[in-house]
C-alpha cells in the first residue's frame, strides 16, 4: 500500500516539474514575440512557484524590455535579498543599475568579480563596465590583473609606433 502511494507522490511531483519547464519555455516564447505583458504575468506566476536564477533573469528581462526598468530592477534585487548568489544576476543588477546609480552598480560589479573567482571573461566584462562609467582607473587596474596573471589570449604589448601607426589608420 505505501508504493501505491509513493507511486502516486512520484507521479504527481513530475507533472508538477514538467509543468514549471513548460510555463519556463512558454515565458521565454512570449518574451521573444514581444509580447511582455503576458509573460511577466506568466512569468510572476512561476517565480510564485519556485525562484532561481534563470526564472529571475528571464522575468526581470521581459520587465527590462518592457520599459519597466525599475521593476526589473526589484526582481534581480529580492532575488540576492533572498540569497540567490549568482554571476549573471549580478552581471544584470549592475547592467540594470549603470544608467541609475553608478554606485550600485560597482558594487555589484566586484560581487561578480568574487563570486566567479575573477573569471578572466568576468573581468573583461568588469573592465569594459567600468570604463564605460567612466571608472577607467579602476578599469585599467583589472586590465594590469588580467595581464598580470596570464588570463588575456591574443594580447601582446606594442610600440609607440605601432599604436601610433593603428590610430593613423
Amino acid at each position: 500500500m505505501y508504493l501505491y502511494y509513493l507511486h502516486g507522490y512520484c507521479k504527481f511531483a513530475i507533472f508538477a516539474l514538467y509543468l514549471k519547464v513548460l510555463l519556463f519555455y512558454e515565458v521565454q516564447s512570449l518574451e521573444l514575440l514581444g509580447k511582455y505583458d503576458e509573460a511577466i504575468e506568466k512569468g510572476n506566476i512561476l517565480r510564485n512557484r519556485e525562484t532561481n536564477y534563470k526564472i529571475l533573469i528571464l522575468l526581470s528581462e521581459c520587465y527590462y524590455l518592457n520599459m519597466q526598468e525599475e521593476q526589473a530592477r526589484f526582481v534581480l534585487w529580492s532575488g540576492i535579498e533572498n540569497g540567490i548568489q549568482n554571476v549573471e544576476i549580478y552581471q544584470l543588477y549592475a547592467e540594470y543599475n549603470k544608467d541609475y546609480n553608478n554606485v550600485i552598480a560597482e558594487e555589484y560589479i566586484n560581487e561578480a568579480l568574487i563570486y566567479s573567482n575573477y573569471d578572466a571573461d568576468v573581468m573583461k566584462w568588469a573592465m569594459n563596465f567600468l570604463y564605460s562609467i567612466g571608472k577607467s582607473d579602476k578599469a585599467s587596474e583589472l586590465l594590469f590583473e588580467l595581464k598580470s596573471f596570464g588570463k588575456i589570449e591574443g594580447m601582446r604589448e606594442i610600440s609607440f609606433k605601432e599604436a601610433k601607426e593603428l590610430i593613423e589608420q
